[in-house]
């Protein structure tokens, strides 16, 4: 039914309502696998499970999941494994805390997991899979990386967990995958902040679902507009210092808002071609100098409250 969206009750009887989205992203070709939605007090780890379950029904390859600390879960865990999958978790201090406090930090350890019925307390619930934890033992591999110093130059140090071999991935490699993880907070960032996905164009559910696919599927093809213009007209690695070059996804956003809905409405098949090769053309030519390796952060010209994030529900 309708959605009441105001930030306080008090000029509706219903109070107001509030979801969680969840996608699977790629974080090597920038685009969603996945979208998933459900009520605030949802589970992330179940969601999780099921962006899980769908790569697996729609892709053959394995892939490396790559999960923040509020993820670790032997539910999910195990479902990696026995879904052949790879995985780099960020775990938080308390999880698997008897084993993980016996590594030391720059420390890369692999190390065989049991559990007893103290350890599974946890999944009383489920008798079955609490049974199926105290008969398996898991093979799991544990890094402490130093990825720099505090203010009072102590060591900065990220636990992370992974089922990676140790003779094809070095602790580098587990760095530089978790790194990766960083687009995914740039491309919800692009989704609410330069797409206005938190706009809705009406109250119903269905039109809230509506406007969330349709900038989820918008953001792909913009994505794969960009994949196709680096393979087909690559930029030169130029460098200035500490800058290089790439193709400016806000620039194409706005291309893509103004063309595209002609190119697909167009009856005429010539204005319809005509719109695509401009389309492709500016997202080419389109490109923005980005610093390397930014140490610090960007001082901001505006207020927080004055941000778009207000908007947040």
């Amino acid at each position: 039914g309708r959605i009441n969206a105001k930030p306080t009750s008090k000029d509706f009887d219903s109070k107001p309502v509030s979801g969680l989205l969840s996608t699977l992203h790629d974080c090597l070709n920038d685009t969603f696998l996945d979208v998933k939605f459900g009520p605030c007090s949802s589970s992330e780890k179940y969601f999780a499970s099921k962006h899980i379950t769908t790569y697996c029904e729609n892709f053959i390859d394995s892939a490396i999941f790559t999960l923040d600390r509020g993820y670790p879960s032997m539910r999910l865990v195990d479902q990696l494994i026995n879904s052949k999958q790879y995985f780099v978790f960020r775990l938080p201090s308390s999880f698997l805390k008897a084993y993980t406090n016996q590594i030391k930090a720059g420390e890369d350890k692999v190390i065989h997991i049991t559990f007893d019925r103290e350890s599974t307390n946890q999944y009383r619930d489920d008798i079955q899979f609490r049974q199926h934890l105290m008969n398996t033992t898991y093979t799991l591999r544990f890094t402490k990386l130093i990825i720099g110093q505090d203010k009072d130059d102590q060591d900065i140090v990220e636990l992370l967990m992974s089922n990676l071999p140790e003779d094809e991935y070095s602790k580098d490699d587990l760095k530089e995958l978790y790194h990766l993880r960083w687009r995914i907070e740039t491309s919800y960032n692009r989704l609410k902040n330069r797409m206005k996905l938190e706009n809705f164009s009406g109250y119903k559910s269905t039109l809230i679902y509506q406007d969330i696919y349709a900038d989820i599927w918008l953001y792909n093809i913009i994505s794969l507009e960009i994949l196709y213009a680096n393979d087909q007209v690559a930029i030169e690695q130029k460098q200035e210092g500490e800058y290089i070059l790439k193709r400016n996804f806000n620039k194409a956003i706005g291309i893509m808002k103004k063309l595209f809905i002609r190119a697909l409405i167009s009856m005429d098949e010539d204005t319809n071609d005509y719109a695509l090769s401009v389309i492709k053309d500016n997202i080419a030519g389109n490109l923005v100098w980005i610093k390397k390796g930014r140490a610090y952060e960007r001082k901001r010209t505006t207020t927080p409250s004055s941000m778009s994030y207000k908007s947040t529900y």
